[in-house]
């Protein structure tokens, strides 16, 4: 690739002549002067118009008083203008005027945007837009860095150990410059770079999936180690045949098995005590309603005791009646008004009496339905199992067994294997 620079131009704010600083083709072009008259400055017009982020251009004597910069510059043979317009102590501006072409400009105006034209500038330094191109400072690849290796900034003549102004150009890595030093002298390629790029993150992958694969190896066999720690309990609970081999495809149902059979036993003491507390409202119902009967027998008895004095009281009224046919004397009739008084008032007793209708059937009724209710609930009960063991030890270490067994399938991620732990059982421990 050769660049060559064949103007410098300044328009100034107060309208005068705009300067122009020609360089030769193929020529040594020297600026001379005097110390503090400019010379550097140029380094820093041609760095701001070739769209630096910042401006190092000294801003009393110049900048303040330039309106725009321009360079006119060749790249492989191909025209180049570009003019941008001076910022405000120290900032840069974004007003970019280009020209492909040999066109006189006379006065710069606005026509590109910086993003615009670093495409084009990039393109003719052989820069493909096409994809990213990161260096290994994770920055994509502009053709300023290639800047680097066409000038000498001040502070590199001075110092004796650096060659490459790397802060100039924000190069913040050796590694970053070291590639674009490869690509510079031919090397290196673009594409190789993107390659490299590409490789290491594959690279980072397969590293992070290893890491994976490792983590659950470790992971496998912690929980085998679990699992054989539970086999071995249980067999040391009488849970399982002494005999039984540890095998780690079967493990996990052997012992799913142990802890559905003592849930089923602890639903089944549930349903004891439940049949159990049923049967006492039921005869507590039971007590109720033979105490309710009974008390109706004695209500009828007492009427029909009743009725038998009152139809005593019939013989009585017929003496009475025909008193004439009796042996008349004191003592027989005071014997007769007597008991025919006695008679009389048990007839009132009687008719006064509150007990001679029974007035709780309709209590009874709904204590024979209550108790009708808690004979279907008995019923409809699943029958009870019998029980091989009533330990609490035993439960309380089937319900540690289950959480343990659960916790050994959270981490396998078997969630089929998860719904057939039910969560019923009475003794479980935390």
């Amino acid at each position: 690739m050769r660049f060559q620079l064949n103007n410098i131009k300044l328009w100034f704010k107060n309208d005068s002549q705009p300067k122009v600083y020609e360089f030769l083709p193929n020529k040594v072009n020297v600026i001379t002067g005097g110390a503090t008259k400019g010379k550097t400055s140029f380094m820093s017009i041609i760095d701001y118009c070739l769209l630096s982020n910042k401006s190092r251009i000294i801003e009393k004597t110049i900048n303040e008083n330039v309106s725009w910069y321009s360079i006119d510059f060749n790249i492989n043979g191909k025209h180049f203008f570009i003019a941008r317009k001076s910022g405000n102590s120290g900032s840069i501006s974004s007003e970019i005027c280009f020209y492909q072409s040999n066109e006189i400009v006379e006065q710069p105006t606005t026509n590109i945007t910086i993003e615009e034209l670093k495409k084009i500038i990039n393109k003719e330094f052989s820069i493909d837009d096409k994809g990213d191109y990161f260096l290994a400072n994770n920055k994509l690849i502009s053709y300023r860095y290639f800047l680097l290796f066409n000038s000498i900034s001040a502070d590199i003549i001075i110092n004796s150990t650096n060659y490459f102004d790397k802060a100039y150009y924000e190069i913040d890595s050796d590694e970053a410059l070291r590639e674009i030093f490869l690509m510079a002298i031919g090397v290196d390629k673009m594409q190789n770079i993107k390659n490299r790029k590409e490789l290491e993150d594959i690279q980072k992958q397969v590293s992070t999936l290893q890491r994976k694969i490792n983590k659950e190896k470790r992971s496998r066999e912690n929980i085998e180690l679990s699992l054989h720690s539970l086999f071995n309990e249980c067999k040391d609970n009488n849970l399982i045949d002494a005999e039984l081999e540890y095998k780690s495809d079967e493990v996990i149902d052997v012992i799913s098995k142990i802890v559905e059979e003592y849930v089923v036993l602890a639903d089944n003491e549930k349903t004891f005590n439940k049949i159990d507390n049923l049967n006492k409202e039921k005869r507590k119902i039971n007590r109720q309603i033979s105490s309710i009967e009974k008390f109706k027998e004695e209500i009828n008895d007492y009427n029909r005791n009743l009725k038998n004095y009152s139809d005593s009281l019939r013989p009585i009224e017929y003496i009475n009646d025909n008193f004439n046919e009796v042996i008349k004397s004191h003592q027989v009739l005071v014997f007769l008004k007597g008991l025919e008084a006695s008679l009389n008032e048990i007839r009132e007793s009687y008719v006064k009496s509150d007990f001679k209708t029974f007035t709780y059937q309709e209590d009874l009724n709904k204590l024979k339905e209550q108790q009708s209710k808690i004979i279907l609930e008995i019923e409809a009960l699943p029958k009870i199992k019998p029980t091989l063991s009533n330990e609490a030890t035993k439960y309380i270490f089937i319900g540690t067994l289950k959480n343990k067994l659960k916790q050994v399938l959270i981490t396998l991620q078997q969630p089929f294997l998860l719904q057939r732990m039910r969560p019923t059982c009475c003794y479980e421990t935390s």
